[in-house]
C-alpha cells in the first residue's frame, strides 16, 4: 500500500487558501493547491495527482519541499528566470570587476585566482573556477588561455642543455649501427 502524503502545520488552511490566489505563476498555484488538498485531507500522492490533474512526482516533490522549507518553499522565481541563478546583478558585477579592469589598464595581466578570492570574500562562500570564468565571459573578457612559456623559463639554460645533453652519451660505431638495422 502506498504512503499517505502529509504536510507539517506551518500554516492554517485559511492562510494556504489565500496563498493559492496570490501567485501569478500557474505552477506555484498548482503547488499551493496540492498543499491545501493534502493539509485538508491527507491521501496517497497518486489520488491527489488524479484529483488535481498533476503527476504523482509533482505532488510528492511539492509536499517534500513544503515540509522541508515551509512557506518559503514556493516563494521566489520559478522556471525561466535564469538571471536569478547568478550571485550578483549585472551592475553589481560591473562594480566588482572595476578594480581588476583598472589593473588591466595599467598593464597587469588579470588571472582568475585573485578575482576568485575577492569574489569568494564578497559572497562569503567558495565557488568553482567556472563561476568566475562565466562571470568574466558575461562582461566580454577573453577566454582563459595558457601561458606562452613557463614562469621559470630561462633561454640560457635551454641553450646550455642543448649543447651539453649529448656530451656524456657514447657514440655508436658504424658496425653497431649496421647490426641494429639488420633484419
Amino acid at each position: 500500500m502506498a504512503k499517505v502524503s502529509q504536510v507539517k502545520d506551518y500554516m492554517s488552511l485559511e492562510e494556504i487558501r489565500v496563498r493559492i490566489r496570490t501567485p501569478k505563476d500557474p505552477d506555484q498555484q498548482m503547488r499551493w493547491q496540492i498543499i491545501y488538498t493534502v493539509a485538508a485531507d491527507p491521501r496517497v500522492a497518486t489520488i491527489v495527482a488524479t484529483q488535481l490533474g498533476g503527476s504523482r512526482w509533482l505532488v510528492s516533490s511539492a509536499v517534500a519541499q513544503y515540509n522541508r522549507f515551509g512557506q518559503k518553499a514556493f516563494c521566489g522565481p520559478g522556471r525561466g528566470r535564469h538571471r536569478s541563478r547568478f550571485h550578483r546583478s549585472y551592475n553589481q558585477e560591473v562594480k566588482f570587476l572595476q578594480p581588476f579592469v583598472n589593473r588591466a589598464i595599467r598593464g597587469l595581466i588579470p588571472t582568475i585566482t585573485p578575482v576568485k578570492n575577492a569574489f569568494e570574500k564578497r559572497i562569503r562562500k567558495t565557488v568553482h573556477n567556472s563561476v568566475i570564468t562565466r562571470l568574466l565571459q558575461r562582461h566580454d573578457w577573453r577566454k582563459v588561455a595558457p601561458r606562452p612559456q613557463h614562469v621559470k623559463h630561462n633561454d640560457s639554460d635551454v641553450g646550455l642543455f642543448k649543447k651539453n645533453s649529448h656530451a656524456g652519451l657514447p657514440v655508436p660505431s658504424k658496425k653497431e649501427i649496421h647490426l641494429t638495422n639488420a633484419p
